[in-house]
């Protein structure tokens, strides 16, 4: 990359023209303890960033490194000048890109400068965790590659630094590392989870199995087993996220997406008090934050307060608190302020990162699809920070004013436009939204701009939703052709993101890409089949094509 960087006869220099107001997916968070206005947070495809003041300023620190894609980070407690990095994001996506990643880096002067540890057969990092005491001991859950055959996942450990690397745990192939934590109070207790986690492309049946399941290490992660009493025995296992005590290293945290459950009830907590032998779920009531029992594969991760192991936080769709172990949950929302200008109203969805200061922990960082919220009332008020420019755009396209502006959908966080210019970073975002859902965000696919009238605008969203916008009255209507026809072999089928455009030789004419080609003659208000079923495949497992 550097080379070809280096050698390219085309000297072209990038800007940054934004938006910041709406930011991204956060993949990776963490906060210096011993300078707490000083953190790290890593976007899923977005680069690591870096602010010394708070979030008032922030400083890409790995866009010179062969990958943007970051699964996590992690700070040396007993030395916060030692960064360790691990790349390839930890969400596997099929509607969209997953970026992969080269390895696992170290940093020995807060992300100025970076070494490369090898591991770069792993692709995607789940989680990253540093002995308590000495830095050179290091834990990476790999997750290995996600579309195609790969042994390179398990756990890794290393004792030197990341000069050589050890595998100390593995399952078989279709099962991943996802989550590790190390006992504060005794560095020897280890815990692990695996995740069964196939290479279909149907997410909704490739992401639980029975290899799915918690491991403990008691001699400093040389030996392992698996824990089994007291946890969910049926085969549909999930995503599994650990905590353990900060003061008793036998005391354990499970949040564990149970698919075998009903409809909306998969989000279950247990607790093991001894080390992991045996577990009990800590609620009776249901932990409504994995909806539909079809998203835990999203989060599945949970906090402990290092000063009160009694409390604890389960991310989700919604985020869950708890101040008595588990046994009973409240929802965390609060009021919210953005520091750039905002219509969002809410605290964003999906929460996938949480940080908890270890000397304060009423100041909490959170991260989740619509970027970085901080607090220091636990929740009760959150500050977005949202100036990062680091929105993941499924697609861009221009219209054809002067200047011209860039127009986009953006993944949860809708669709938005502004200006073909520069980002100023010390003046307010000059971006909009075209539409925004009612909590802060919804995912905006593509968006095409009427090139005779400016004022026209078309947008979609998942699964085909289309919509056109009179800009100057500021209304939308749904224009989208229906998923269901008359006859069963006309039904229409979506992909998450879907194609359409206009056509160049007139601006009414619509073309719109479903398993069939379907088109409008009036700018969407009627549509006509046009082609036979292109998505039919004599293989019933692929449903779906893209070219």
């Amino acid at each position: 990359y550097k080379k070809a960087k280096e050698n390219t006869p085309f000297q072209v220099k990038w800007i940054s023209a934004g938006p910041v107001t709406n930011s991204a997916r956060v993949e990776a968070l963490q906060g210096d303890p011993n300078q707490p206005g000083t953190m790290y947070v890593a976007f899923g495809s977005g680069n690591l960033w870096k602010t010394t003041n708070n979030g008032l300023d922030w400083k890409p620190i790995f866009e010179n490194q062969p990958t943007l894609g970051i699964g996590d980070i992690a700070i040396a407690p007993s030395n916060s000048e030692i960064l360790y990095l691990g790349t390839g994001e930890s969400l596997r996506k099929n509607r969209n890109f997953t970026m992969p990643g080269t390895g696992v880096y170290r940093s020995d002067d807060g992300g100025e400068t970076w070494a490369h540890l090898g591991l770069e057969d792993t692709w995607h990092i789940g989680e990253i965790a540093v002995h308590p005491l000495n830095p050179d001991i290091v834990f990476v859950a790999a997750m290995g590659k996600f579309w195609s055959e790969s042994t390179s996942k398990g756990i890794y450990r290393t004792t030197n630094g990341g000069k050589d690397w050890e595998r100390v745990l593995y399952v078989n192939e279709d099962t991943r590392a996802n989550d590790i934590v190390i006992a504060h109070s005794n560095p020897k207790m280890i815990y692990a989870s695996m995740w069964e986690n196939n290479d279909n492309t149907n997410i909704a049946e490739s992401v639980y199995g029975p290899n799915s399941g918690i491991y403990y290490s008691s001699d400093g992660g040389s030996s392992w087993k698996r824990s089994k009493n007291g946890l969910p025995d049926k085969p549909k296992i999930g995503r599994i996220g650990l905590a353990v005590s900060y003061q008793n290293a036998q005391k354990v945290y499970a949040l564990i997406d149970n698919r075998n459950e009903t409809e909306g009830n998969s989000a279950e907590v247990y607790q093991s008090m001894n080390g992991g032998v045996t577990w009990k779920r800590s609620h009776n009531d249901t932990l409504r934050i994995f909806p539909g029992n079809n998203i835990g594969w999203y989060f599945a991760d949970i906090y402990v307060n290092p000063k009160n192991d009694e409390e604890i936080y389960s991310l989700g769709v919604r985020m869950a608190h708890s101040k008595d172990g588990g046994q009973t949950f409240s929802t965390v929302g609060g009021n919210i302020q953005h520091l750039q200008p905002s219509p969002a109203q809410t605290l964003h969805l999906d929460h996938c990162e949480l940080w908890i200061n270890p000397f304060n922990p009423n100041h909490l960082a959170l991260g989740n699809d619509g970027g970085l919220y901080v607090s220091y009332d636990k929740g009760a008020n959150w500050l977005h920070l949202n100036n990062i420019p680091t929105g993941e755009f499924y697609d861009i396209t221009l219209d054809d004013q002067e200047p011209y502006n860039i127009y986009g959908g953006v993944q949860d966080n809708a669709t938005v436009y502004g200006p073909a210019k520069e980002w100023n970073p010390h003046k307010h975002d000059p971006w909009k939204y075209l539409w925004i859902d009612p909590w802060s965000g919804g995912d905006g696919c593509v968006t095409q701009v009427d090139p005779k009238d400016p004022n026209t605008v078309y947008f979609s969203r998942q699964h085909g939703d289309g919509l056109r916008k009179d800009m100057a009255a500021d209304t939308s209507i749904t224009i989208g052709p229906s998923r269901k026809k008359t006859s069963k072999e006309n039904n229409l089928r979506y992909n998450f993101v879907s194609p359409y455009f206009i056509s160049p030789h007139d601006s009414k004419t619509l073309y719109h890409g479903a398993n069939h080609v379907i088109k409008s003659s009036d700018r969407g208000d009627s549509w006509q089949i046009i082609s036979g079923n292109i998505a039919e495949s004599s293989k019933p497992e692929k449903n779906s094509w893209a070219a």
